[in-house]
């Protein structure tokens, strides 16, 4: 095995090895859109509110998607994709943690702000990242 193809092999693991882990990072953030609905009846007897507000608080993400995906795609152009999803890592866990700590439902509505915006980071710069792994194994 000549020194090209062992630097060529071990460049194609390392491309597949952050193709999975961009992958479970977009799953990991994916997970938080769906936690509301199961949430609901906890969240009505604990915070004494009705459908409409719950419906809000799961609405959050949609809201932040349509209005929040091209700014995140030129912060994206700007900051760089890797730093941009880790970011958006960082906002999911933020909020996820102070959303289940969240005594009352301001908190939890900021909560879930910050979680939406870090949803929408992640599955912008996801892409973003794959594109370029894809990039570098043309060259």
């Amino acid at each position: 095995m000549t020194i090209e193809t062992a630097v060529m092999q071990q460049s194609e693991a390392k491309r597949w090895a952050t193709v999975a882990i961009v992958i479970g990072c977009g799953i990991g953030a994916a997970l938080q859109v769906g936690k509301v609905p199961i949430a609901a009846s906890m969240l009505q007897q604990s915070l004494g509110i009705d459908l409409a507000t719950v419906g809000t608080i799961a609405g959050i993400f949609a809201v932040l998607g349509l209005v929040g995906s091209v700014p995140a795609g030129v912060v994206i152009a700007a900051v760089g994709a890797r730093k941009v999803l880790l970011c958006g890592l960082a906002a999911v866990t933020l909020g996820a943690a102070s959303g289940a700590l969240a005594p009352q439902l301001a908190v939890l509505l900021a909560s879930r702000l910050l979680e939406g915006l870090g949803f929408l980071l992640v599955m912008v710069a996801a892409p973003a990242l794959l594109r370029s792994c894809r990039r570098c194994q043309r060259t």
